[in-house]
This record gives C-alpha cells, structure tokens and sequence, in this order.
C-alpha cells in the first residue's frame, strides 16, 4: 500500500510497488533528489565520489582542495581542532608526497598526513614540525594506501583548517600522478518522466 500524505521517491515507488498502481485519478511524479534521462533514474549531484571532511563552511565543500584551483579552498565549517581533509584514491597506491597550500600562505600550520587501505586503521605518513610549516611539498613516509588524510592540529595565528589546494603523488606505471578525485558527470538535458 501507497502512503496517501508522504512523498515517497521513486526507487523505493517503483521497488515496493512496481507499476502496480490504481488507474482511477490523476498521477503525477515529480522526481526531487534526481531525474529521468534517457529512461533511466539519475541522481542528483551530492558529494564528489573520494572526498569528505571532518566539517565544511558552507560554499567551502572539500572537493574545492583537489580542484587545481588556488582561488578556492576547503575550509572547516569553525575554529575547532583537529579537523581533516580526506581522499579515497580508489585502490592503494604507493604514496611519494603531498603538497599542501594553505588558506594563508604566511601562517604556519600544525598538521599530520595519515594512510589508510581501508579508511579505518590509519599509518602517520608526516608530522609537520612543532612549529608547524608553511604551504609547499611534504615528504611522506612511501606506504600502500588507498586513503589519505591531512589533520589539522593547530595553527600560528589560531586560524581555521582551510586547505586551497592539496595535491597526493603517487607513483603508477612508473610515471608521478597527481591524484584528482573523479568528476560526477550531469545530467546534460532534464527529461520529464514519460509518466508525468
């Protein structure tokens, strides 16, 4: 049976009922979390696939640290620390450095660079020195790992974590790979479903 009052979205619509539904009445389905292209369900953008964070400012997504652009940036969504930035490189690689650009090219940060295969047991790849370390290239200790994470422990000036641009080296047919995570792809055009 159809709740009568709730919206309820499609794949669980069409899982639950599949097209088993009264002919009486007017039917109409919007699609609110996605859309019909090409006969197919596509769900909307969320989350770039491999990236995520401890917390986000709003329009600072993480995604923003790994876009080749030093004009936007990842940044905590408040002042408290630790707070990390993650990628999932999507099978373990030999890790050979990170770079790291900051928010603030001046402040010095306090930060640990961690590998994971599995995104729950973590190795510490580098420790920024006490007084923590400016924006640039991190030599970390070479480990299989397929998850990367930068913590951030403090700052000089008692800043934000904010990461413009952190790029993870590996190695892969003998050539340095900047890792980037994968882009979404959209929708091209929006389809009404043939139902509406």
């Amino acid at each position: 049976p159809l709740p009568s009052a709730a919206p309820m979205p499609p794949e669980k619509l069409r899982v639950d009922n599949p097209w088993n539904l009264p002919m009486t009445g007017a039917w109409k389905f919007k699609l609110t979390r996605g859309q019909i292209i090409d006969g197919q369900f596509a769900p909307s953008a969320g989350p770039t696939p491999g990236v995520s964070c401890s917390s986000a400012q709003t329009g600072n997504p993480p995604e923003n640290a790994f876009d080749g652009l030093t004009d936007t940036r990842w940044c905590a969504s408040g002042p408290d620390l630790p707070a990390w930035l993650q990628a999932d490189l999507g099978a373990p690689h030999k890790v050979t450095g990170v770079t790291v650009i900051w928010e603030r090219p001046t402040e010095k940060y306090r930060f640990q660079i961690e590998g994971s295969l599995d995104g729950k047991a973590w190795t510490t790849l580098a420790v920024s020195p006490k007084a923590g370390l400016t924006s640039g290239p991190v030599r970390v200790i070479l480990r299989d790992s397929r998850y990367i994470r930068v913590t951030v422990l403090g700052t000089s000036a008692g800043g934000w974590a904010s990461i413009r641009e952190c790029a993870i080296h590996y190695t892969e047919n003998g050539a340095d790979v900047a890792w980037r995570p994968r882009k979404q792809i959209a929708p091209s055009a929006a389809h009404n479903d043939d139902f509406a």
